[in-house]
């Protein structure tokens, strides 16, 4: 087996990629094994993020990814790169990836500014996180991530308050006291040096793995285990949430118990569509205000009837926008083709967009796809299609999501939002 890393690339969405030669050449395994191991991948990634099913698609052509973007480890020397489809080949789009991960999660915007959008190298997603999650733990070198922690110690000396009858009847080693100490054995330190610990077998800069691995053995290894769902940090060390978060991610997308053996993997992608849909929903509340906008809310769309049961039916619409004229309907679609360019508003969202118009009301819908020309935030939205139907006109409209990752960058794409919002308004009161 090869010990050179090796990263095999995709696109999301992109045509099928012939990798299983060269993937089965580096193992130094056959074809079919090859195929398995990625269909491991697939299988991990489908677990991690939900699916209906693997965003890995194995045929006589080759390998192809849907929806989903970021890197993951094959094997301990092999990694598979699934560039997503809004960036172009030679984009340092590990920057926008990672902000939007943490953004539409946590709602972070700050993480890379200083750190990833400084450094003028290539970065690996492993360098680039590496980067990041030090610059974190540096900034917060002067507050110890400590907590309070209860413990049992034998002494002749009090240390801490004594029953007077347990003066009289000292054990061998002394009285058995119950003191708390500050101790950095916690769960929130944990994490941070699980997500540590997965990390250094991929990071590739020196001076990265080097500043990760003196973390590492300075805070050795700790007896409490990291989290294993997502907490909110305690108001006295909330400065360590963003370190935290991202930690607790590397260790999310991690296939075994993150260790600095040789067994240890690295893995951060994005379920792309639900990345989308999540990062419009901010934006949408950021450019036009909370008060305005409905999120996922439930409107009534008819009844059901099953024997004697009777029951509402409901539509649930990505949101709904009140303007001048009233409601307007936002959808966020992601699905499409670069190489193929916009196809058209589907038959099915046609008819998605008669239920959401008929429950709401409204007579204004418009979907909202990323560009796939892959423009850069600040570029004016394109209109793509409108669509008159019975109840009113259905718009399909595309951003430009390249750069959000840098600074101004998601400042950029709240503006494109309002835009887009407001000249539904414009065609409306033209019409």
């Amino acid at each position: 087996m090869a010990s050179v890393n090796r990263i095999f690339q995709l696109v999301e969405y992109g045509p099928p990629v012939a990798i299983l030669g060269e993937l089965a050449s580096h193992l130094g395994s056959s074809s079919a094994d090859a195929e398995q191991e990625l269909r491991k991948v697939g299988e991990r990634l489908q677990a991690q993020h939900s699916l209906s099913s693997s965003p890995i698609e194995i045929s006589a052509k080759g390998v192809s990814a849907k929806g989903i973007a970021g890197t993951i480890s094959i094997r301990r020397n092999a990694e598979l790169e699934i560039r997503p489809k809004f960036a172009l080949p030679g984009d340092q789009w590990q920057e926008d990836l990672l902000f939007l991960a943490l953004f539409t999660v946590y709602g972070h915007v700050d993480l890379i500014r200083t750190v990833a959008a400084s450094s003028t190298s290539q970065n690996t997603m492993a360098d680039l996180v590496g980067r990041i999650l030090l610059g974190l733990i540096r900034q917060n070198s002067r507050r110890p991530l400590k907590t309070r922690r209860a413990s049992t110690v034998f002494s002749f000396e009090p240390v801490s308050e004594l029953d007077p009858e347990a003066l009289l009847n000292p054990d061998d080693e002394g009285w058995s006291q119950r003191v708390y100490q500050m101790s950095l054995d916690n769960e929130w330190l944990a994490t941070i040096h699980a997500g540590i610990s997965s990390l250094i077998p991929h990071v590739r800069d020196a001076s990265v793995s080097g500043g990760l691995t003196d973390l590492a053995v300075r805070w050795g290894r700790p007896r409490t285990r990291p989290s294993l769902i997502h907490r909110t940090m305690p108001p006295r060390l909330s400065a360590w949430q963003s370190a935290y978060d991202l930690s607790f991610e590397l260790n999310r997308g991690a296939s075994t118990s993150p260790s600095m053996g040789p067994f240890s993997t690295f893995g951060f992608t994005v379920a792309t569509w639900q990345t989308w849909e999540a990062l419009l929903e901010r934006a949408l509340v950021m450019a036009i205000g909370a008060n305005r906008v409905a999120l996922q809310r439930p409107y009534r769309f008819g009844t059901s009837e099953k024997g004697a049961q009777k029951s509402a039916l409901q539509v649930y619409p990505d949101a709904v926008i009140s303007d001048s004229l009233g409601s307007h309907i936002i959808d966020a679609k992601y699905k499409g083709h670069q190489e193929r360019g916009f196809e058209g508003i589907t038959a099915a969202d046609r008819y998605e967009m008669l239920a959401f118009m008929h429950a709401t009301g409204t007579v204004r819908a418009t979907l909202i796809y990323p560009s796939l020309e892959a423009a850069p935030v600040g570029t004016p939205p394109t209109l793509l299609e409108v669509s008159q139907i019975p109840l009113g006109t259905v718009r399909a409209m595309a951003l430009g999501i390249r750069g959000i990752g840098k600074p101004g960058g998601l400042h950029r794409f709240i503006q494109d939002v309002a835009k887009a919002v407001q000249s539904a308004v414009e065609t409306r009161q033209a019409a």
